[in-house]
């Protein structure tokens, strides 16, 4: 294992371990506790926390520090899968190569275990072990990015303005329903690390940046990727008559676009406000499925 696979790990393993002990500590024996729990532990990248982690270590500060509001974002993030396989959504009956969570436990259930994971995520940051002002900037910027001015406006645009969809309408969509908890991720890392105002905007840029090519990749993915490797159901976007990134550039246009947002993305940081931002370079390409 090289040095980038073996941090990723350990980042991972760290984020695991304590979103079990997190989800643990309520205490409560519950079909909805147990759709919550089956939720967040079948598996993911943990691509967000690992974000908000590295951003922290590159910014001067450390892993420990972030711990807890990592696996919060963790929690949002699957909040928002459960949410989004229902079949008033996308309707998907696969999620991280298992069943979603409302074929597991019923559409009620998965229903009260998203909003349970969610209203728990902000709990868990209001106990963070972190500076109060921190936590308020934390909180407000996290809000924001999954509201009704970024992830949900996002979905609901996705869901009502599939007509005679324009590139830059669906690189809109995509920015709040994908790319705004991206960014919000990087630029926690470095609020929590206490940085500059200089480095926090270039964090949010980045994150940003991969959030529409990951979205991209995404696309590319669901035509020509296969359900062992994607873990979900491949062609859903088909199925539901969605227009994506592939429709209007073509397989090859995107992959080309997702290379010059990696390009654009690890200039962002390859600045000297950032130390160490090894790990994070190479993250762009394993996020976005180029060479590491």
């Amino acid at each position: 294992m090289n040095l980038f696979l073996e941090k990723y790990e350990n980042y991972k393993s760290t984020v695991n371990k304590r979103l079990a002990n997190i989800i643990e500590e309520t205490f409560v024996d519950s079909e909805v506790i147990n759709a919550m729990k089956y939720s967040l532990n079948i598996g993911g990248k943990r691509i967000r926390p690992v974000l908000i982690l590295a951003f922290c270590e590159c910014c001067g500060g450390s892993m420990s520090q972030a711990l807890d509001v990592a696996c919060a974002v963790e929690m949002v993030h699957t909040y928002s899968l459960i949410h989004d396989d229902l079949p008033c959504m996308d309707d998907d009956n696969l999620r991280r190569g298992q069943p979603a969570c409302h074929i597991k436990f019923g559409q009620a259930t998965a229903l009260l275990a998203g909003d349970g994971l969610l209203t728990y995520a902000f709990n868990i940051i209001s106990k963070a072990e972190i500076n109060n002002d921190v936590k308020i900037e934390i909180i407000k910027n996290l809000s924001e990015a999954i509201g009704h001015k970024g992830m949900i406006l996002g979905q609901d645009l996705d869901i009502n303005t599939q007509q005679n969809l324009t590139l830059a309408r669906l690189a809109l969509i995509h920015s709040l329903k994908t790319g705004d908890l991206m960014r919000v991720c990087a630029l926690i890392g470095s609020l929590v690390a206490g940085a500059e105002l200089s480095s926090q905007n270039l964090a949010s840029q980045y994150g940003e940046t991969i959030g529409l090519a990951y979205q991209i990749r995404d696309d590319i993915m669901d035509v020509v990727g296969t359900e062992k490797n994607l873990g979900k159901t491949v062609g859903i976007d088909k199925k539901n008559n969605k227009i994506t990134f592939v429709d209007l550039l073509g397989i090859s246009k995107c992959k080309q676009t997702v290379e010059n947002l990696s390009y654009e993305a690890k200039r962002l940081i390859n600045n000297s406000m950032f130390k160490n931002c090894e790990f994070i370079l190479k993250l762009t390409d394993y996020v976005l499925g180029l060479d590491i």
